[in-house]
């Protein structure tokens, strides 16, 4: 859970300044990843749901947990922390590269929940992706502009 953790708090990073809007981000990123892992797993016999939910069976207490377990680690780390990290985006890989696990397990509806999960991930890492190289852009085009005046 701590990688995809910190992979979320890197993209809440290049999405907004807040810090209460960057913990909130990563929390929803981090229910994004279980919004594919539950349905997956259930559907691949490794767990079940004695309550279900409106999520493809599963609850919503569980993501209601989810949301807050990574909000108060994110909260422990920012405050832990002595400065906000620099990220790369490979750092999202090990984020992303679950995803086709989780294809792998799923089976049935399932499929239609990691699909959906795994469409809003790639729509939001690519925004942090655009973000991330429009940041590092003007560095690049400043220097051409000194060494070609």
């Amino acid at each position: 859970m701590g990688t995809f953790l910190y992979t979320s708090y890197l993209a809440s990073l290049a999405l907004t300044r807040d810090k209460w809007r960057r913990l909130v981000l990563a929390s929803l990123l981090m229910v994004l990843l279980d919004l594919a892992i539950d349905p997956a797993m259930v559907s691949a016999g490794f767990w079940e749901w004695l309550d279900t939910g409106p999520w493809f069976g599963i609850p919503m207490l569980n993501f209601v947990g989810w949301f807050t377990v990574s909000f108060v680690a994110t909260l422990l780390y920012t405050q832990i922390a002595k400065s906000n990290p620099e990220g790369s985006p490979a750092l999202y890989l090990p984020y992303l590269a679950t995803y086709p696990q989780l294809f792998y397990f799923a089976n049935g509806e399932a499929l239609l929940a990691v699909s959906i999960s795994f469409t809003v991930a790639i729509l939001i890492f690519g925004l942090v992706l655009q973000r991330y190289i429009t940041k590092k852009l003007p560095v690049a085009t400043r220097r051409e502009q000194y060494t070609h005046s």
